[in-house]
C-alpha cells in the first residue's frame, strides 16, 4: 500500500467533490456480495454511484453525469502515471459515508488488479475528523486527507471509516485497474 498527496490541484479535488454532491446517491452498493447473478445480497448497503465499467470489452457509462464520468476517466491516466503503473481501467465507482456509516472489510478485485482510492470531503474539515482508510491485509491505516490517493492490491482486505462529525460527507472514489501484460 502506498499513498500520494497533491497529485491533483486542490481546486480540482474541490470541483470533483462539489460535482459529487449532485449525484443521485442510492443505497445500492452491496458490500460483500454473496448472491448470484445480480449480487443483491451481502453484509450491508452503502450509498454508492457507478461511473464506468468494462464488461466483455464494452465500455458502459452507468451514471447520468457523463461529464464527470469522463473527467474521472481522464484522472485515472494521471493516477496510473503517478504510481508508475502500466494498467488498464476496468471500473470507477464511488461511496458516500456519513457519521456511523463505517464500511466493512472487503476486497475490490484480484491479485492482477490495483485499486486506487481518491479521498474527498463535501465541506471544510475540522481537525481530527476520522475517516481513515484501513488495510487489514497489512494492518495499516492511512489518515483521511482531502485529495489523497491510496494504491492497494485489489485483493487486499480493507475498509473506509466514516467521519466522527455529523453532516460531513466522506466521498471515496475507487478506480480499479488491471495490469497490462507486455
Amino acid at each position: 500500500m502506498q499513498f500520494l498527496d497533491n497529485v491533483f490541484d486542490k481546486k480540482f479535488s474541490d470541483e470533483v467533490a462539489h460535482e459529487l454532491k449532485d449525484i443521485a446517491w442510492k443505497p445500492g452498493n452491496v458490500a460483500n456480495r454473496v448472491s448470484w447473478p445480480y449480487g443483491y445480497r451481502g453484509s450491508h448497503l452503502l450509498l454508492g454511484a457507478n461511473f464506468f465499467r468494462i464488461i466483455d470489452s464494452n465500455k458502459i457509462i452507468y451514471n447520468q453525469d457523463i461529464e464527470l464520468s469522463f473527467k474521472l476517466i481522464d484522472a485515472f491516466n494521471v493516477i496510473a502515471d503517478s504510481f508508475n503503473r502500466n494498467i488498464s481501467l476496468r471500473e470507477i465507482s464511488a461511496n458516500l459515508q456519513f457519521k456511523e456509516m463505517n464500511g466493512s472489510l472487503h476486497t475490490d478485485g484480484n491479485q492482477n488488479q490495483f485499486a486506487y482510492i481518491y479521498m474527498l470531503a463535501n465541506d471544510y474539515l475540522p481537525s481530527d475528523v476520522g475517516g481513515e482508510f484501513y488495510n487489514d491485509t497489512i494492518k495499516e491505516s492511512v489518515p483521511f486527507v482531502h485529495g489523497r490517493l491510496i494504491e492497494i492490491q485489489a485483493n487486499d482486505l480493507h475498509c473506509g471509516k466514516a467521519f466522527n462529525v455529523s453532516r460531513l460527507g466522506r466521498y471515496s472514489i475507487k478506480f480499479l485497474g488491471e495490469i497490462v501484460n507486455g
